[in-house]
């Protein structure tokens, strides 16, 4: 995510030399790291594993990592053992865990669902929508449509690997990219 975040346009200029190392990375260079890459994955350990799990799992399983039959289980302590209370403003992380045994989904969304309730999620879900119409409605950013794009990957990111939005060590980056909206042209011509 680091790396996707541009903090100043490259300055280009076309040469024919320029184009002959593109033309060679291209040819030789881009097909020789696949294959070689695609080599090291398929003699490692974890594409053992992962093939081992691929014909022993569902799809959806496969996928989320076992994480649907995590929600599942939580789901029902949320039914069985929550109130009508503690269903809207939740019950808070430590509790959530000590009744799903000292475990969580690892979905971002059900975990903030069933930790805080609707009335958490509620809160989540605004501020994920603030932050995209900031992005979409603001006038001269060249960021914004980064922020948006960003916005919906890491939103993804969190439905299938979790622990995206409320990890404290991503959470320095995803405010960096949410800050680039307030970058305006004028002042990126002003750091050039």
């Amino acid at each position: 995510m680091f790396l996707l975040i541009p903090i100043k346009s490259p300055k280009t200029s076309f040469r024919l030399e320029h184009l002959k190392k593109i033309l060679v990375f291209l040819v030789i260079i881009i097909p020789l790291t696949f294959s070689l890459t695609w080599k090291y994955i398929v003699a490692s350990p974890i594409f053992k594993r992962l093939d081992f799990f691929w014909h022993k799992l569902d799809f959806v399983t496969f996928m989320f990592s076992n994480r649907n039959n995590f929600f599942k289980r939580a789901w029902k302590i949320y039914w069985d053992e929550y109130s009508f209370v503690e269903k809207i403003i939740g019950v808070g992380q430590t509790k959530y865990e000590y009744l799903n045994q000292n475990s969580i989904v690892e979905i971002d969304i059900a975990d903030i669902y069933f930790a805080y309730g609707l009335v958490g999620l509620v809160l989540f879900l605004f501020i994920l929508l603030v932050v995209y119409y900031q992005a979409k409605n603001i006038i001269g950013s060249p960021y914004s449509n980064l922020v948006i794009l960003m916005l919906f990957i890491l939103l993804g990111i969190s439905t299938i690997a979790g622990r995206v939005y409320s990890s404290g060590m991503s959470a320095i980056f995803i405010g960096l990219l949410f800050s680039l909206i307030n970058i305006k042209n004028k002042q990126i011509n002003e750091l050039s």
